[in-house]
């Protein structure tokens, strides 16, 4: 199972979700990436323990459940029921097909608007949640976006793995960052 989002952390989307990857037929690992309110995920934990690092973790019908064995961390405790994305893949792009996407584009422009101010624009290309999201930041919240924004800029270039299912997409780059994307408004909207 990858990339299990829990979004709406912290306010004015400080901390967006935390991704945890980990295979259930190997019980023994697992990695933690906090997700930041720009979309990057600037550590990464891997936890491993040689028995399990789960107390409990199942899977009925259509959800995944898992709770941390508690001590496998001393910092992380990790506890989560999500339901399992069904929804099939339609296509995966890698390399430069991946950064010749729409998405890549998409991201880029959107990272160009916010440098630029122009919030409008940034706002147009977004999804109704993350306009919601938006719409909360304070002047001080958005001068800080920007500086975020310039720090990662160049790593949305790289992106280089898109997968797109029937109405959504993610863009993710070997550097831990990602982007959701979904269809809203006739087209592609970042999330």
């Amino acid at each position: 199972m990858t990339g299990l989002a829990v979004t709406d952390l912290a306010p004015e989307a400080v901390t967006t979700g935390l991704l945890v990857e980990f295979d259930p037929d190997s019980p023994e690992s697992v990695t933690l990436r906090p997700i930041w309110g720009d979309g990057e995920s600037v550590s990464t934990v891997s936890v491993t323990d040689s028995n399990s690092v789960w107390q409990h973790l199942s899977q009925p019908s259509g959800r995944i459940k898992g709770t941390m064995r508690p001590g496998t961390h001393r910092d992380y405790a990790v506890s989560f029921d999500a339901p399992v994305q069904t929804v099939p893949v339609v296509d995966i792009l890698t390399g430069e097909k991946a950064r010749a996407s729409e998405f890549v584009t998409i991201a880029l422009d959107r990272a160009d608007a916010v440098l630029e101010g122009d919030f409008d624009r940034a706002l147009a290309l977004s999804t109704v949640a993350s306009r919601a999201r938006f719409a909360k930041m304070t002047p001080a919240s958005r001068k800080r976006m920007q500086g975020m924004v310039r720090h990662i800029r160049p790593q949305i270039a790289e992106i280089d793995r898109v997968v797109i299912r029937e109405r959504s997409a993610t863009a993710i780059g070997g550097n831990g960052i990602f982007f959701r994307f979904v269809q809203q408004d006739g087209g592609w909207k970042i999330d």
